[in-house]
């Protein structure tokens, strides 16, 4: 267990907490900018089992954030590339290599499998088809986006509250992708974010950001809190 004194010795993690991240398992969908960063952290905290979803293969025009890959994996499935990075990692650490794309068809059967689901998509379709899966399975859905320098965190799915009530289909017709334009450190802010919460909730601290939305500026490290 020496791996993780640094985080054993802390009074909300201890012996039980730490028992309770290798009995979890955690969906992370899209595996770039952000799922990169919380799939790192993740396996390094020792969650037990992790879920790697991304049917999208690496490009040199990722490598400035995600920071799974190197430039020997351009053009190899990301799934596998971080299968493999994690492995390196911490060989504690279960993970499921799920190189589809979540659809409809797929969602409800993917998601009932894991406790908790982070989400790393860089595309409101899924964004909705997650959130709903999560809402109908009772597991929470660690929302997160980034763009340029800014981000947004939420946890949602855990009460009343899904990304619907952030964004609707109707509002999704009119807005570009998030991941396009974005500096390499924001995405890692935002995931850690991201990694926190979902860690909290494994080992029973409640989140901050439960029916909450984080809205965070980096370029004046600004961070704002509203109620959804």
């Amino acid at each position: 267990m020496s791996r993780y004194e640094r985080q054993l010795g802390l009074p909300e993690i201890g012996k039980s907490g730490q028992a309770a991240l290798k009995r979890a398992s955690v969906l992370v969908v899209g595996i770039g900018g952000l799922g990169c960063v919380s799939v790192a952290y993740l396996a390094s905290a020792g969650v037990g089992r992790l879920g790697l979803c991304d049917y999208d293969i690496v490009t040199d025009s990722n490598l400035n954030r995600q920071l799974c890959y190197n430039e020997n994996d351009i053009g190899h499935s990301k799934v596998l590339c971080a299968e493999r990075y994690i492995r390196a990692l911490n060989k504690e650490v279960k993970t499921d290599a799920i190189t589809v794309k979540l659809e409809r068809s797929n969602v409800d059967e993917i998601v009932s499998k894991y406790d908790i689901i982070v989400d790393g998509s860089d595309n409101y379709e899924t964004r909705f088809l997650l959130s709903d899966a999560c809402q109908a399975h009772g597991k929470p859905f660690v929302f997160g986006a980034v763009c340029g320098m800014t981000g947004q965190v939420s946890v949602l799915c855990c009460k009343k509250k899904t990304y619907r009530d952030i964004m609707s289909e109707k509002e999704d017709a009119s807005v570009v992708e998030t991941d396009r334009l974005i500096l390499g450190p924001t995405a890692g802010v935002i995931a850690s974010l991201q990694a926190m919460e979902t860690i909290k909730m494994i080992v029973g601290i409640r989140p901050t950001l439960i029916d909450k939305l984080a809205s965070v500026d980096l370029r004046t490290l600004n961070m704002e809190i509203f109620d959804l």
